[in-house]
């Protein structure tokens, strides 16, 4: 477990916090770490690969509250997969540290990745936009975020299968744990291609042709490579002195090797919507080729005509296949009527898709209003339908100034919530309790701030907040336990009550965490964690009632931050002590489980069903009945 996301619960207050001030910043760096246990039947190689991917995660965890921050002050209303999508793809990754360590008497060993993650808000910025304007990018991040969980979840029962398997059986499974290692590289060299977007199309395309020899079912590999393919052929053969008819020939080729990558998307996935999307695509880039090469050849008039129709029927095909399959995008109806009207001169046709693709976007606030006025008014205008078009045009003109009028009056609204939440007594106590929440995330500052810490506690001079800081910040299993039994030294040993408890029990949770797979240590403390809500529970239940509790969590942002800022101190303390409890009895719950005891795992999601009334939680007893 990693302490980036220790306080999950309450998410949205803890990111308002620490977040939100970094919205002008140019740039955001985080470090992030991730874990992962080789076992039985798994290969060496593949567990430094699993960690580095939970490191990232974790990373993206945090890129994601600065991405959502940031689009809204930009009065921009994302739905979360766009904001998971925009946060994974901006993100610029380096590894600073990687380390095995044997578990136990050799049950597994555990491979531990350290990362940097790298952010700009062009960076944001510039994903954003593709990210709105295709959806095709969402679609395929959901894909590929989808079988990552898939296969998690099929290795973690292949492992549990190969501890009581035997004879062939046991090769039985071996074998599977080996198919789920080769598609689990398969789509990290899928990320690879698209990471390498910006750099030359042979690596690129060797990393597709990897992920594609490793998983030969893998839809977004051909896909990603149709498209390549596509780029590289474009514009190739424009000048026949420059290039010569062999090297057009070749691009021309590429052409055809995306048709046929295109074609087994269809095969694998006959739903897929993008794949007729980017035939498209390829088919008009063919087009465009082939009436260069004729028309540099000086053919007819006769013959450049029967190139345009010819691909113009095939392009509207496939785009009209895309609707067929997704109705409900007005993008492709967008780009169905350019080609209506700049191929088949159709403007009823083209007209008709964009207001189509108006209406849908109305409908789900795509982002691109403004801009599908702007072609429809292009459509009117070519049409002579003067009034139509000065009427579109001032549409566009005015959802754009009252985008930009919002924007302003939210970014100066924002800016005064900022200052007001800040100064609330839950931020307040959120400091106290979590000071590295509040420490700069450049990787200097980290350091500086680890090297005074060090500095501090050599001399003698460190208190429990400095040992709890430098534990936070710090790397290394055994180096926080020891900084956090330090901690837990120096604060029982003084009053516990107030924000010293709620302190002390914050580090009960994080030792516990730290302990990862050592279930006894881990529960001790937790038992320890347990002891103090049960003295404190009663009274914060008295000040804030678990209805009350759950309001905050699940109402709107708006009302969530009106009561927030008008927290007492007692109250904020009494919901700090209530995110506790979920926290700490859901964290024991889910290592009884994976030690195999449902029903101690049942009597806590009990607990935090009748005490709090966690809906998660009454499920989860649900399904352990």
């Amino acid at each position: 477990m990693n302490c980036n996301s220790c306080m999950a619960i309450g998410m949205f207050f803890v990111s308002l916090l620490s977040i939100c001030p970094l919205v002008g910043a140019e740039t955001i760096t985080i470090t992030a770490e991730g874990e992962y246990v080789v076992g039985g039947g798994e290969s060496m190689d593949i567990g430094d690969d699993m960690a580095q991917k939970k490191a990232e995660k974790n990373a993206a965890e945090e890129a994601g509250a600065f991405v959502k921050s940031y689009t809204k002050v930009r009065n921009l209303a994302l739905e979360e997969d766009i904001i998971e999508v925009v946060a994974n793809h901006a993100m610029k990754v380096t590894v600073l540290d990687r380390k095995r360590s044997v578990i136990g008497n050799l049950e597994g060993i555990k491979c531990v990745v350290k990362i940097k993650a790298v952010m700009t808000t062009e960076d944001v910025d510039a994903n954003l936009k593709k990210a709105r304007e295709d959806r095709g990018v969402i679609d395929s991040y959901n894909r590929l975020k989808a079988d990552y969980d898939r296969q998690a979840r099929e290795m973690e029962s292949l492992k549990k299968r190969l501890t009581t398997a035997r004879g062939e059986e046991k090769k039985q499974v071996l074998a599977e744990i080996t198919i789920e290692e080769k598609r689990f590289k398969a789509n990290l060299w899928l990320e690879k291609a698209t990471d390498l977007r910006y750099q030359n199309h042979e690596m690129r395309l060797k990393a597709y042709d990897k992920a594609i020899e490793l998983n030969p079912d893998l839809v977004e590999a051909y896909i990603g490579r149709a498209k390549l393919l596509g780029d590289i052929s474009f514009g190739g053969c424009s000048t026949l002195s420059n290039k010569g008819t062999s090297e057009c020939t070749k691009l021309l080729q590429n052409q055809n090797n995306a048709l046929s990558d295109l074609d087994k998307v269809i095969s694998l996935d006959k739903g897929y919507a993008e794949a007729y999307v980017v035939r498209a695509e390829v088919y008009n880039t063919t087009r465009n080729e082939q009436h260069r090469v004729a028309y540099s050849r000086s053919e007819s008039t006769e013959a450049l005509n029967k190139i345009n129709n010819h691909y113009a029927t095939l392009i509207i095909e496939a785009l009209t296949s895309a609707i067929s399959l997704k109705p409900d995008n007005p993008e492709y109806y967008s780009q169905r009527a350019h080609y209506y009207r700049v191929l088949r001169y159709d403007d009823d046709n083209a007209g008709s898709d964009m207001s189509r693709a108006i209406v849908l976007c109305r409908e789900t606030n795509c982002g691109m209003l403004d801009s599908y006025y702007e072609k429809r008014a292009e459509i009117y205008l070519e049409a002579g339908k003067t009034e139509l078009w000065e009427k579109d045009m001032a549409e566009a003109k005015k959802i754009y100034a009252a985008r930009n009028e919002k924007y302003k009056e939210t970014s100066v609204k924002d800016e005064l919530i900022m200052q007001a939440i800040q100064k609330s007594e839950l931020a307040k106590l959120k400091k106290e309790l979590d000071a590295r929440a509040f420490v700069e995330r450049d990787e200097k500052e980290t350091d500086e701030t680890l090297k005074a810490l060090d500095r501090k506690i050599s001399q003698k001079n460190g208190n429990a907040e400095d040992y709890i800081l430098r534990a936070d910040l710090g790397a290394g299993q055994e180096n926080k336990l020891r900084d956090y039994s330090e901690a837990i030294r120096l604060l029982t040993s003084g009053r516990q009550a107030g924000e010293n408890a709620l302190l002390l029990t914050r580090l009960y949770l994080y030792k516990a965490m730290a302990y990862e797979k050592q279930h006894d240590l881990a529960l001790k403390e937790l038992k320890d964690a347990q002891q103090l809500l049960d003295q404190h529970l009663p009274h914060a239940l008295a000040i804030m009632k678990a209805d009350n509790y759950l309001a905050l969590l699940t109402g709107s942002e708006e009302e969530g931050m009106k009561k927030l800022m008008k927290m007492t101190r007692s109250e904020a303390e009494a919901f700090t002590w209530l995110e506790f409890t979920d926290k700490i009895v859901n964290t024991r719950a889910a290592i009884y489980e994976e030690l195999g005891l449902p029903v101690k795992a049942k009597s806590e999601y009990q607990y935090l069903c009748e005490k709090l009334k966690d809906a998660q939680a009454c499920k989860n007893l649900g399904r352990l009945k």
